[in-house]
Parts: structure tokens; sequence; C-alpha cells
């Protein structure tokens, strides 16, 4: 249990390494950066697309300004050059005529330039046409951009979520098997305590089991020893009775000591117990 809660508590750190790696911080920090780069860089775009637009709007009612005044021109040449043939047939030109002419010429010159600013204005047209074409394919592509931005970091906010998610489940996992742990442990405590207890009395039984013995071994010591010695004394009991004869002989020995003093004699009694044989041997 103990083992394999070391190796769950080892899982979770690598996956909390794992979702706190400099790797996916680094990668979070540069899409980030790239997003605020990206968004500046839409935005000054969008300004001078803004303000291209309003040129060329400006550009667009100056050219139409221009060829409302092309046109009234060209209706006034036009009517000039009527009234110019019409008094073509005189022969001698007036003054009028000189300053119609002059006039015409004058018209001629304003109808060329008003052809050159419009060319050049179809010109600059085009020119913010195309520009704005590759600003709405610069837009689109930073709104793509931003898009697949949008989704990485989605995606990595799942992987987060799963990540924690693990994470929490083997948290769990790893709290629920060590409350089981140390239910266990709690339990083989007891019963190792309980075992200690049995020992412990089984001990103590064996003491004085031991001591039992003892006694028991010293009591038949001293019964057999009591048996000897009644055994002995009753052998001794015997041999004094099988000596009162004997007595009976020295007392008159005694006797004839004291009537006859001119003889001593001594008789020493001398009476040893054999151990082996439990007997009394007796000599004289």
């Amino acid at each position: 249990h103990l083992q394999q809660i070391a190796t769950l508590q080892n899982h979770i750190q690598n996956l909390e390494a794992q979702a706190n790696s400099d790797n996916v911080q680094a990668e979070n920090r540069k899409l980030q950066n790239d997003l605020e780069n990206t968004n500046k860089q839409l935005r000054a775009a969008l300004k001078r697309s803004e303000a291209d637009c309003n040129k060329a709007q400006e550009n667009a009612r100056q050219a139409s300004e221009l060829q409302l005044q092309l046109a009234t021109v060209q209706e006034k040449y036009k009517k000039l050059k009527k009234k110019l043939q019409s008094q073509k047939a005189a022969t001698q030109p007036s003054a009028t005529t000189t300053w119609l002419q002059t006039r015409a010429s004058k018209l001629e010159l304003d109808e060329q330039r008003l052809e050159t600013a419009k060319f050049k204005l179809e010109l600059r047209e085009n020119k913010l046409s195309s520009k704005e074409e590759e600003l709405e394919k610069k837009r689109v592509a930073l709104q793509e951009q931003e898009q697949e931005q949008n989704n990485e970091r989605s995606r990595l906010k799942a992987q987060r979520f799963m990540l924690d998610k693990e994470i929490k489940r083997h948290e769990e996992k790893a709290t629920t098997d060590k409350q089981a742990h140390e239910t266990h442990m709690m339990k083989q405590e007891a019963m190792l305590d309980e075992l200690m207890k049995k020992k412990n009395a089984l001990a103590s039984h064996e003491s004085l089991k031991k001591t039992a013995d003892d006694w028991k071994q010293k009591c038949i010591r001293a019964e057999n020893e009591v048996t000897e010695a009644r055994a002995s004394y009753a052998t001794l009991e015997s041999l004094q009775d099988e000596n009162l004869p004997m007595k009976k002989n020295v007392d008159s020995l005694d006797a004839c000591c004291s009537t006859e003093p001119s003889f001593a004699i001594v008789a020493v009694v001398i009476c040893r117990l054999s151990r082996s044989s439990s007997r009394f041997t007796c000599f004289v």
C-alpha cells in the first residue's frame, strides 16, 4: 500500500509538472504575444484602411465634381463650337470670334487636363482597390490566425481541465488508498497488540509453569528424602531391636566390672549406617 501511494504521488507530481511545464507556459506566452501583436497590426491596418477609404471617397467626390465640371465645360464647348461654326462663314472674324476661339482652346486644354486627372484618379482608385483587397486578405488571414489561436487556447484549456480532473481523481484515489492503508495498519497494530498481550500472557504462563515444575521437582525430592528418612528410621528401629540383647550383655559386663575392679574391660560398640545398603553395621 505504501509503495502504491508513493507511485500515485509520483504520478500526480509528474502530471502537475507536465501541466505546469515551462514549454506549455512559454507556448502560452508566445501565443498571447502573437495574438496581441496581431491585434495591434490588425487595428493599425484597419485604421490605415479607413484612412485610405476616406481618402478614396474624397478622391471619388472630387472626381465626380470634376466630371460634372467636365460635362458643363463640354456642354459649353459644344455650344461655343456650334456658335463658332455658324460664324465661320464671315470673312473677317470679330473680336467675339477670336475670344470664342481662345475660349475653345482653353476648354480643350481643360478637357485634356480633366482626362489626365481622370486617368490618374482611375489609377489611384485601382491602387486603392488593390490595396483594399490586400488589406482584406490580411484581415482575413489575421482573423484566421486569431481563430487558430483561440482554438489552440481552447484546446490547451480543455487539456488543462482534463489534467486537473485527472489530478483530482488521483488525489481522491490516493486519499482513499491512504485511508484504507491507515485503517489496515490500525487493524494490524491492534492485532499486534493483541498478539503481544497473548505472548506476554503465554510467557507469564510459561514462567509460572516453570516455577510450578521447579516446585513440583522440589516436592518430589522432598518426598523422596522423607521416604528415605522414614526407611532409615525404620531400619534404625529394627537395629535397635536387634541390638537389645547386645545392650543387655553390655549392661551385664558393666555389672561385672563394678564387682571385679582388678579387671578393666572396656567394651565399645560402634554402629555405622551404610547409606548404600540402608543397614547399620555394629562391631565391638
